[in-house]
């Protein structure tokens, strides 16, 4: 990432637009990649503390919803509504 960057860096004072673009997507690879690392690393700090759902589910959410449930036992009441702003 701090390669990507002082690359990027360097590249401003060219003012070449080919090049300009080449460090633009270079540093948001690197971004990229760095964000995954991290999600990756929260998801596996998690996993360690929520146990079997926090790894996924069948049905796509994660675990978020059997966390939520097995949790003592307890659903929120959720009520969606539209709504309509008055001036």
């Amino acid at each position: 990432m701090e390669g990507a960057l002082a690359e990027a860096r360097t590249k401003l004072e060219v003012k070449e637009p080919e090049e300009l673009n080449r460090a633009a997507e270079t540093l948001s690879n690197a971004s990229h990649k760095l964000a995954e690392a991290m999600y990756s690393k929260t998801r596996q700090a998690s996993g360690d503390a929520g146990g079997a759902n926090a790894g996924g589910s069948a049905d796509g959410n994660g675990g978020a919803a059997g966390a939520d449930e097995s949790s003592e036992g307890k659903k929120e009441d959720v009520v969606d509504a539209d709504f309509k702003e008055v001036k």
